[in-house]
């Protein structure tokens, strides 16, 4: 009883946490495109009544400067119908994102697109504004490689150590990295997150206070074979973590 009130709990802070990060990320761009595609609409609607406006004024106007006025207003009318293409493109991959928020949503052990999960929260990161004191972030993504994971686990993962290292930056500094890497091994993925500042890692949050910490630690005992490792080379703070590819 004890374990299923634990998972409950943690799809409960999942939805909690990725529910604020992705569908967050969808409406930001859903904003910019319905803007978008507003001003072109209006561009091909001012388009279509010049046309109309220089049909009524034809009788006054001499011959070349009727046929130069219409030869523009009919390439802007042209260019703003040309434009209708890629913004149906645009949203047709628009609702590709929300079908993959579903699927990413669906429980079970599947196989992840390591790079791409990693680019994707650090967009949804980026989106939520939750990268604070003008952190410069970092990708070094090595190949094309899958694991064998959760994919609510590897968020969670990713979630819970890069928001500890963005709690842990100082207000006062303003010169903050965090950097994400993964070296593509024959059988396996090392992730690493790594700052240019200490991630602190007290006691109260490694025995469960801290629910970031609570829920990374039970994913973390839940792939035991998935070894992990916390150093501090040169000043700075590494988490690593081994990703299994099958």
């Amino acid at each position: 009883m004890e374990k299923e009130i634990i998972e409950k709990l943690k799809e409960i802070y999942f939805y909690t946490q990725y529910g604020s990060l992705m569908p967050g990320f969808v409406h930001n761009i859903n904003g910019k495109i319905t803007a978008v595609d507003s001003k072109i609409q209006l561009f091909n609607m001012k388009a279509q009544m010049k046309l109309k406006k220089l049909e009524a004024a034809k009788e006054g106007m001499s011959e070349a400067e009727y046929n130069f006025k219409k030869a523009e207003y009919e390439d802007m009318l042209k260019i703003s119908e040309q434009m209708k293409e890629p913004m149906n493109e645009l949203n047709a991959f628009i609702r590709i994102i929300n079908d993959k928020i579903f699927n990413e949503n669906s429980p079970g052990i599947q196989m992840i697109d390591i790079n791409s999960a990693v680019k994707s929260f650090c967009e949804f990161f980026k989106f939520e504004k939750k990268f604070k004191h003008d952190t410069i972030v970092e990708t070094e993504l090595d190949g094309n490689p899958f694991i064998r994971m959760e994919f609510k686990d590897i968020f969670f993962i990713l979630y819970a150590v890069t928001k500890k290292i963005i709690d842990s930056f100082p207000e006062e500094r303003q010169e903050n990295s965090i950097a994400f890497k993964t070296q593509n091994m024959n059988e396996c993925v090392w992730l690493s997150i790594k700052t240019n500042g200490k991630m602190c890692m007290d006691d109260t949050d490694e025995n469960g206070s801290c629910p970031d910490m609570f829920f990374l630690n039970l994913i973390l005992e839940k792939y035991p074979e998935n070894e992990h490792l916390i150093t501090s080379p040169d000043g700075c703070t590494e988490f690593k973590i081994k990703l299994l590819k099958k």
